[in-house]
């Protein structure tokens, strides 16, 4: 019956209609066959009815999940097939319960990511939502730059210092790609010590 069952699943792109006790009557036999195999066998013909019971249980636990599958497979397809054309209609009557419950849970599940996804381009009532730029523990913004500051979890980083600058200096960028700049004479800020290194080998600046 089993095979039968698996051959007209598989033969077919329509889900096939199956007893709504399916499962327990599936069920019922293993539990009957378990059961015999608790007797030991105590001769040869015994021990023989014993490994043919016991790959007669093997080959329908590979059928019995070939069946399930297959069944699962058609489902989903289903509920793909609905989220993307709303008005198509579903036979779900051949459906067990708890395959009717799958359906509508896949099917709530792409419905909801479409909205999120696709549905969202064709919604030009609202504006596309830029990415936000994501700020690492610890850092604050600065007039156009990023220096590290002190959290409850972390030690500075690194110093930052007032300077005086001596020399006008174009626009610069560190190797974060932080800006600074430009400074005319006389101008102040604050610094991190790597940049005021070397800005003190150029004569460019002076601590305060």
């Amino acid at each position: 019956m089993l095979y039968e069952l698996l051959r007209a699943e598989k033969n077919s792109s329509k889900l096939q209609s199956i007893s709504h006790n399916f499962y327990n009557e599936c069920k019922a036999y293993f539990y009957e066959k378990m059961n015999s195999l608790h007797k030991k066998p105590d001769n040869k013909f015994a021990q023989k009815d014993y490994l043919l019971t016991k790959v007669q249980m093997e080959n329908v636990r590979k059928l019995l999940d070939d069946f399930h599958s297959k069944r699962i497979e058609k489902i989903i397809s289903l509920a793909q097939d609905k989220a993307k054309v709303e008005t198509i209609i579903v036979d779900n009557s051949v459906m067990l319960r708890h395959e009717k419950e799958l359906f509508e849970k896949v099917y709530d599940l792409l419905v909801s990511h479409k909205g999120e996804t696709l549905n969202q381009i064709f919604d030009l009532s609202k504006p596309p939502e830029l990415p936000v730029q994501e700020e690492k523990p610890g850092q604050i913004k600065q007039e156009g730059s990023v220096r590290e500051t002190k959290t409850e979890s972390s030690e500075v980083s690194e110093e930052v210092k007032t300077i005086t600058f001596l020399q006008p200096v174009a626009k610069f960028f560190d190797a974060e790609l932080n800006s600074y700049g430009p400074f005319d004479i006389g101008n102040t800020a604050e610094l991190p010590s790597k940049i005021i290194k070397i800005l003190l080998e150029k004569g460019a600046i002076k601590l305060i």
